[in-house]
């Protein structure tokens, strides 16, 4: 679900679901409300960046669950977790 924003000086009534994003509030909303006009993506908060793309396994790993908090199975690969970064943070 992404995560939005009313900028407006007004309240927005969501599309779809109807509830009411005050000014200034932020909301996850569901891809039904998507369409709602005034809605902005949401700022996302300052995150560390990610290891190198040659840090070892474990440096991935820690990233994905600790900052992420994404699950990682422990006999993911380096690849496999990087994709998961990466997937996570075309998401975001």
């Amino acid at each position: 679900m992404p995560t939005m924003t009313n900028p407006g000086p007004r309240p927005i009534t969501l599309r779809a679901t109807g509830r009411i994003v005050g000014a200034g509030d932020t909301t996850d909303m569901s891809t039904d409300d998507a369409g709602t006009p005034g809605l902005r993506p949401a700022p996302q908060p300052n995150l560390p960046p990610p290891p190198s793309g040659n840090a070892r396994t474990d440096r991935w790993a820690d990233y994905a669950r600790n900052v992420l908090h994404l699950d990682v199975d422990a006999d993911a690969s380096r690849d496999q977790i990087k994709a998961a970064v990466a997937a996570h943070s075309e998401e975001s």
